[in-house]
């Protein structure tokens, strides 16, 4: 009895340890695949995090950035940062393109400098005058291209000189002293800014004083103390891509804004006639061959007939008695 329990044991023990045996060695199998599943798997989401670096390759603005993430590197290409590069290439080409008058506006060109002085005598310390440049193109008159001249004879070597008033359309004024003799002037150049056609005048206002010690204006080509009050003034000259657009220059030059071309030359007289050569008289001494009709004397030969005086021979007939 005993013994036959003990085989029913082990029966049960066989039917089940085998299955359980079976299922824990799955189980551990199942275990150890996931286990390896689970690296690959990691594995794998590190080829993806490489994947990632496509980010990288997305921010052309930058290499490495697929550490920073959307840090450091994206912050290069914020657009903080486009901005004033972009800024910066439209600034290059304006300059460019104020400088550039394109022929058709230099052609069409036209303003008037308006002038007025507040010093009607000749000795001054202090040379000062208000100017009003009116265009009077459709064209934008672009200052950056333009200068204007006054000219006057300096009694000191270097004489200081300063713009005390701007209008609005008119920005960063130069002046300069030009020491050339009868041509000495001050010029004024601009860095920028417009005028248009109709703009008001006090916009395009310029004031300059010249001073730094006496000065004597009356062999000044531009003063003209008559101008108390804002008038077209012809004597201070306006250039436009170094142009002249408006005024007359001093002598030697004397060039004025509206010159007509020059005429052509009148052509030349031409040349009298060649004297026919006198030679051509002497053949008409060949008249004088005309002489030989002295020949027609030989006719005196004629007179050879006196020979029929022979004839009277015939007297011998008397002999006949």
């Amino acid at each position: 009895m005993n013994q036959t329990w003990q085989f029913r044991a082990l029966a049960v023990y066989l039917s089940l340890g085998i299955p359980l045996a079976a299922s824990c060695a799955e189980e551990a199998n199942t275990l150890e695949d996931l286990d390896g599943k689970g690296k690959g798997g990691s594995s794998a989401g590190n080829t993806s995090k490489a994947g990632s670096t496509g980010k990288a390759g997305s921010g052309a603005f930058g290499g490495s950035g697929g550490k920073a993430g959307g840090g450091t590197a994206g912050t290069t290409t914020t657009p903080d940062g486009g901005e004033p590069a972009a800024s910066g290439g439209m600034a290059m080409g304006g300059a460019g393109g104020m400088i550039g008058v394109p022929p058709d506006v230099l052609e069409r060109a036209s303003v008037v400098l308006h002038y007025e002085t507040s010093q009607t005598t000749a000795s001054t310390s202090d040379i000062m005058m208000k100017m009003f440049i009116e265009n009077k193109s459709d064209d934008p008159l672009p200052m950056a291209s333009v200068k204007v001249r006054y000219w006057f004879m300096s009694e000191l070597a270097a004489p200081q000189l300063n713009t005390y008033y701007m209008g609005g359309n008119i920005t960063g004024t130069t002046n300069t002293f030009v020491s050339d003799g009868a041509s000495s002037h001050v010029l004024m150049t601009f860095s920028g800014n417009i005028i248009a056609k109709g703009d008001d005048r006090n916009k395009n206002e310029l004031q300059l004083q010249i001073s730094g010690g006496t000065q004597d204006q009356s062999n000044d080509y531009s003063w003209q103390p008559a101008f108390m009050t804002s008038t077209p003034h012809d004597k201070i000259t306006v250039y436009l891509a170094d142009k002249l657009i408006w005024g007359c220059e001093p002598e030697p030059s004397g060039k004025c804004f509206d010159d007509e071309p020059g005429a052509g030359g009148a052509g030349g007289v031409g040349g009298a006639g060649g004297v026919g050569g006198a030679g051509g008289e002497t053949s008409a001494g060949g008249a004088g061959d005309a002489g030989g009709a002295g020949d027609a004397g030989g006719a005196g030969d004629a007179g050879g007939a006196g020979n029929a005086g022979g004839a009277g021979d015939a007297g011998g007939v008397g002999g006949v008695p």
